[in-house]
């Protein structure tokens, strides 16, 4: 694996340095960070698997640090049965969890969605793109799998906010070093 250091700073001014594994975000490139943005190669994540690679729901942390590892994420049947009939697909947020609900029929049975439905009704919900991107690594078009709570996993603390005043820094590539 490559790690390359980036010195970020405004022009002139001093600044952390940044040590990333290389990313095709990064690599080779001058890379401009909004104030308060988080240094992306840390975020936490999880891929959600489908019943095949195209129902996959992958999902990253808005912001890099360990604190995302906290976040669970849970794809569930919900409730099925008398009293539970053409519910829609849902999500909800309670603190660190994230819930995505199957939908369900006239009979009350669950509706198993594909990827691409979940992966928008996370982006969409205001609560849960406040901690999470969703993607689908995949096609999307096929069947998700129900998932328990599991967490988030990978979020680093070299990772946390870098706040500027003023111009936002520029981060120039200083020096790449391989490890194995």
């Amino acid at each position: 694996m490559t790690t390359t250091l980036y010195f970020c700073g405004a022009l002139g001014e001093a600044g952390p340095v940044l040590s990333c594994p290389d990313s095709a975000m990064l690599r080779g490139a001058v890379h401009t960070l909004q104030a308060d943005q988080v240094n992306p190669c840390t975020k936490a994540s999880l891929t959600a698997a489908g019943v095949d690679s195209d129902g996959d729901v992958g999902l990253d942390a808005v912001h890099g640090g360990a604190f995302a590892n906290a976040f669970t994420y849970e794809q569930a049947t919900g409730p099925t049965g008398g009293g539970n009939e053409n519910l829609v697909l849902r999500v909800s947020v309670a603190g660190d969890d994230i819930q995505v609900l199957f939908a369900t029929d006239g009979a009350g049975a669950s509706i198993t969605p594909i990827g691409t439905a979940v992966r928008d009704l996370i982006n969409a919900d205001p609560d849960a793109s406040a901690k999470v991107v969703a993607a689908c690594p995949g096609t999307g078009a096929s069947e998700v799998a129900a998932l328990a709570q599991t967490n988030l996993a990978g979020g680093l603390d070299d990772g946390d906010h870098i706040k500027f005043d003023g111009n936002p820094p520029v981060c120039r590539r200083v020096n790449s070093r391989v490890t194995v």
